[in-house]
């Protein structure tokens, strides 16, 4: 009765007819539980094209005995739900792990492994960890490789491909485990081998990278750098200062790793984790949380005034803490990838819609920030003044104002 009364009085509104219908199609979006789709139309432009936000990354190489375990960080963004396998919605993941000898033109060995994983839906999973075994040869020029797919759709998730030259193995602990091959820990005691050198870079501090509306400046010489050959690894360097040089004697080939805490990539000291906050703080602000011990505490405190009660200042520390782990997972080439410009922009601006991939640079693209407005960020691979690869953001004064935006957006 209330309510034919109330019909009655409104009569014909188009202002609440406009408001019914966008309350209808709000509810309609937020109960729908349809995938993405796979946008597969951005492929002709680049080599390869990342349908997830994030690359996958692979863990805990272990040898021993001609065996490699590989666990593979898969993102899911794409896959389609089997509602016709039992226990159902579920996903199928397919993964063939292959030795290839080049010279033969022949695969050593080759093993298929088919995965089914039960999914709750609607909540699906962001990310799935997998993990497979098989056999190695070391000799110089063969190729391990996984391909790893979607056995619904055929959506390939994850392809890696590793040369075994004469670095690989290059450092393993006393149990003959290959340590991980992205950094090395302080007090991990690695034992090297015979054929490689390494060099330790006792001058290789670099700057916080620069907000994305920074240019970057003309450096007219490059820094002299100062490296020492004889060194005790479980001494406590610095981070990033602490940056290893691994050439091997026989290609002189080399490549970069650098020195971490125990703890990494999760931050549970000063260097790894107040280094980030500097990001969204100002410079006096930084300062001051930096001579504090915990940091913790310190990020704790930057969202005790702003945050609307201690519960919702204690989610912000959490999902700060969360943005600097993945970005040291996913980001770390020379140095940790919270310090990069992707683990820059991966921290405040948040995680990509899409991104294009080739061997050479990188392409983020966000749907819709705080302006409804889209946005693309592209990243070169570039060589630093040291020698190391590193993803290199192209920088543009028009950024500013999305900066900006993103940095009052984690304050809140």
């Amino acid at each position: 009765m209330n309510f034919q009364k109330t019909m009655k009085k409104m009569k014909f509104n188009p202002y609440y007819t406009i408001l019914i219908l966008l309350a209808i199609v709000a509810g309609i979006s937020s109960c729908s539980t349809t995938p993405r789709a796979f946008k597969a139309d951005y492929a002709a432009d680049y080599n390869t094209v990342a349908h997830t936000p994030r690359r996958p990354v692979l863990f805990a190489i272990k040898q021993g005995k001609g065996q490699v375990a590989l666990s593979v960080c898969v993102f899911t963004e794409g896959m389609v739900p089997d509602s016709t396998l039992p226990g159902s919605p579920a996903w199928q993941f397919r993964a063939v792990f292959e030795n290839w000898d080049p010279a033969a033109k022949t695969i050593v060995h080759s093993q298929t492994f088919v995965e089914t994983r039960r999914i709750n839906a609607p909540f699906l999973p962001d990310t799935v960890w997998l993990n497979y075994t098989g056999n190695i040869d070391t000799t110089t020029g063969q190729y391990l490789i996984l391909n790893l797919t979607d056995q619904v759709t055929g959506l390939s998730l994850y392809s890696w491909t590793h040369v075994v030259d004469s670095l690989f193995p290059f450092v393993r602990d006393k149990d003959n485990n290959l340590l991980a091959n992205q950094w090395i820990k302080k007090n991990s005691n690695p034992i090297l081998p015979p054929n490689v050198s390494v060099d330790l870079c006792k001058t290789c501090d670099r700057p916080l990278p620069r907000p994305p509306f920074e240019l970057q400046p003309v450096e007219t010489m490059p820094p002299m750098h100062e490296w020492k050959s004889s060194f005790d690894i479980t001494t406590n360097y610095s981070i990033p200062a602490g940056m290893l040089k691994v050439t091997s004697k026989e290609t002189d080939s080399a490549f970069f790793l650098p020195l971490v805490s125990n703890w990494f990539p999760y931050p549970v000291n000063n260097t790894d984790g107040l280094l980030a906050i500097r990001y969204i703080t100002t410079r006096e602000e930084f300062f001051s949380l930096a001579a504090r011990n915990d940091p913790k505490e310190a990020l704790y405190s930057i969202w005790q005034t702003s945050a609307s009660d201690k519960e919702r200042a204690g989610e912000r520390v959490r999902q700060f803490i969360a943005k600097i782990t993945d970005a040291n997972t996913f980001f770390t080439l020379s140095k940790p990838g919270s310090l990069t410009d992707q683990g820059l922009i991966w921290i405040v601006v948040g995680t990509p819609n899409r991104v294009w991939k080739s061997p050479f640079k990188e392409t983020w693209f966000y749907d819709s920030l705080d302006d409804g407005l889209p946005l693309r960020l592209d990243f070169d691979l570039t060589t630093d003044s040291v020698g190391a690869q590193a993803w290199v953001l192209r920088r543009s004064p028009s950024y500013k104002t999305m900066w900006n935006r993103a940095v009052d957006r984690w304050r809140r």
